[in-house]
Parts: structure tokens; sequence; C-alpha cells
């Protein structure tokens, strides 16, 4: 059994990861961005749309991206589309958590296929968000290379699907 970090290991581990948060609403940018220090997240970014957001990972090694999907003009699934399209660049295996007000059932199929790896409806609770960047922080899933699908497994189990051949190509997240 691994042993539960201390505060200061969590807080010394957490300043080291580079966050983006992208949402169109500037009040729900300060909010994402007071939970995610409140955690312990020292290195936060903000961008009101996915251009900007593109703008700063040009710049930065972004470790976790949240977006939401409204934003104009590049709206989150164009910007993890965008994102996920360009394999020659580190930022494609990153992973995203998609914090959105749209949660229909078709809605979150598109989500899925464009290649986030986590969801998060708003409004949403500190601790559902917390849940979910955890998870990826503990558990990263492999990421799939195929002509359909670029992004994190789908898959929460693993299991054996169809009749055994692997079609596709799996990444291993990069550690943290």
């Amino acid at each position: 059994m691994a042993k539960s970090l201390t505060t200061k290991e969590r807080a010394k581990a957490l300043e080291r990861i580079n966050v983006m948060v992208l949402d169109g609403d500037s009040r729900m940018l300060e909010i994402e961005r007071n939970v995610l220090r409140g955690v312990g997240f020292t290195h936060v970014f903000m961008a009101r749309d996915g251009e900007e957001g593109l703008r700063i990972m040009a710049k930065h090694d972004i470790s976790l991206v949240i977006t939401d999907w409204n934003m104009h003009p590049m709206d989150g699934i164009e910007f993890i589309k965008h994102v996920r399209g360009r394999t020659e660049s580190p930022h494609c295996y990153v992973p995203i958590i998609l914090l959105t007000a749209q949660a229909d059932p078709v809605d979150v199929i598109v989500a899925r296929d464009s290649g986030i790896t986590e969801f998060v409806v708003k409004p949403f609770t500190v601790s559902a968000l917390v849940d979910r960047i955890v998870a990826v922080i503990n558990n990263p899933r492999s990421f799939i290379l195929a002509p359909t699908f670029r992004g994190h497994d789908r898959r929460r189990r693993s299991e054996k699907v169809g009749d055994g051949v692997e079609k596709r190509q799996r990444k291993q997240p990069k550690p943290w």
C-alpha cells in the first residue's frame, strides 16, 4: 500500500504542475482559479477561448487543461480537436477535463469522442472537480492513436475487447 503524502509533499508536487483553465466567462475563470489554488496548484494559466489557450500552450509546458465548451471564437471542442490532432506536439497527450453545462447524452458523446480525459458538469462542486483531477493524476490512462480517435482510453475497465487483436497504438502518459 502506498503511503499518503503529507501536506508539504502534496504542495511540493502540485506546485510543479502547470494547469490551464479556459472559460469564456471571466467570473467562472476566477472561481476555477480560486478552487485550483485552494487545492494547492500555484501555476494556473487562464484563457477566455481556445485561440488564447493555444497561444499559452505554445509558450508554456501545460500539464493539465480544464476547459469549458462554450467559448468564442474557438470553443472547447474545437480546441480539444486541435490539441489532439497535432501528434508531433507534446501537448497532444495532455489530460483535458471538460467542465461544461452541456450535459445532454449527445453532448457527452461528442465530448468523449473529441478526446477529453474527464467530464465535469456545471454547476460543479469542488469535490467533483478535485475527484477528476486526482483521477487524472493518480490513475493515468493510456493514450490512444487511432484513425478516428485520439485521446485517453475511454474504457475504465481493463477487459479484452473483440477478437483480442489490438488495432490502436497505445502511448503511456508522461509521469507527473
